[in-house]
């Protein structure tokens, strides 16, 4: 039996040497372990700069260079390559709209991970691009998603014979790999550096904590990288790091702190699940997660800098509260975010049996 799963990227775009951090990185090569256990040869395809084909972990990932990176995120050309490699394969799992545009086969499976497409928040998709949305969702055999919130926004462009029939599996978070260790005096902003995950906050974000002592990390590469990355002449407590995905959990280990504000996506983020499983005293935006109870497991506030400063200022000179949210944040992880609740519902999936 053979699986294939076409995703954006697996391997940085930037150095196909390296792998790439992200939700949507690291639940494609989930898929890929399920797949493997349950007997599958699996094959992941992405788009690459620079062709190649690599054996990791007894996954054969392939950078495919042809098709188009336009501006905004979408691969264009790349589906059809992937239909036309793909078409004697057992099981084909397409993760993220971007990456679906084309021909795609009746029976294959689409995941769907944010209310985010091709860089755009909702209220900002022209009518060309939901005819686009419209064409790649409705030639799916099948469509995930990872919260009902997308569902939501499905219908609310109108699409709602799509949303009827959408599946959501929420993510899941490997507890024994993102585990606490002992905690240092770091601030953690984990994922993509773009404008939409709050990137544009973090100049006046290290101002206000300029004078606490403790040191602020972001750690993931983005379009805003290089902007972030320059801070760190000015702010010698500052670090912008790529971390890459199969290193990203020891970040999570040591930091005290970590803070999650997808800005226009809403939904819940594997990067605070990771920062949950870690017993870290998580902050997130109020409205965008419900795996967040204020107050219980986290804290949450309003998309600006004042709030989330104050938020983090205030875990900072409250050790107690710091500790007591970590431990009930990793508590609810465990609790709510199987691996094995995941696998048995996506073997489901997988197998047809839904």
């Amino acid at each position: 039996m053979k699986a294939a799963i076409l995703t954006n990227q697996l391997y940085s775009w930037k150095n196909h040497n390296e792998l790439a951090i992200g939700g949507g990185e690291r639940v494609a090569w989930r898929l890929s372990g399920l797949l493997l256990e349950m007997g599958y040869e699996v094959h992941i395809y992405q788009h690459s700069n620079v062709k190649f084909t690599k054996f990791v972990g007894g996954v054969f990932i392939h950078g495919v260079s042809v098709g188009t990176l336009a501006l905004d995120g979408y691969i264009s050309g790349i589906a059809d390559y992937f239909y036309d490699k793909t078409s004697d394969f057992d099981v084909v799992i397409l993760n993220l709209p971007d990456v679906a545009g084309g021909k795609v086969r009746e029976d294959a499976i689409l995941l769907t991970q944010g209310i985010m497409f091709f860089m755009k928040d909702l209220s900002e998709l022209s009518e060309e691009d939901k005819e686009r949305l419209y064409k790649i969702w409705s030639s799916a055999g099948m469509n995930v998603v990872v919260h009902p919130v997308i569902i939501d926004a499905v219908r609310s462009l109108g699409f709602n014979e799509i949303a009827d029939k959408m599946i959501c599996i929420d993510n899941c978070v490997e507890t024994d790999v993102f585990k606490p260790q002992e905690k240092k005096p770091i601030v953690l902003f984990p994922g993509r550096a773009e404008e939409a995950k709050g990137a544009k906050f973090i100049p006046e974000i290290l101002e206000s904590l300029a004078d606490t002592g403790w040191k602020v990390v972001w750690a993931g590469d983005g379009s805003w990288f290089r902007k972030i990355k320059a801070l760190e002449m000015e702010y010698p407590s500052f670090s912008a790091i790529s971390a890459p995905l199969d290193s990203v959990q020891n970040i999570f280990a040591k930091s005290a702190i970590c803070v999650v504000f997808n800005l226009a996506s809403k939904g819940n983020s594997l990067t605070m699940m990771e920062g949950m499983a870690s017993e870290c005293a998580c902050i997130g935006i109020d409205g965008g997660t419900t795996l967040i109870e204020h107050g219980v497991n986290g804290i949450l506030c309003q998309p600006n800098v004042k709030d989330i400063s104050d938020a983090i200022k205030a875990l900072i000179k409250d050790e107690e509260l710091r500790n007591r949210l970590g431990v009930a944040a990793r508590e609810s992880a465990i609790a709510n975010h199987s691996v094995s609740l995941w696998k048995e519902k996506w073997a489901d999936i997988i197998n047809g049996d839904v």
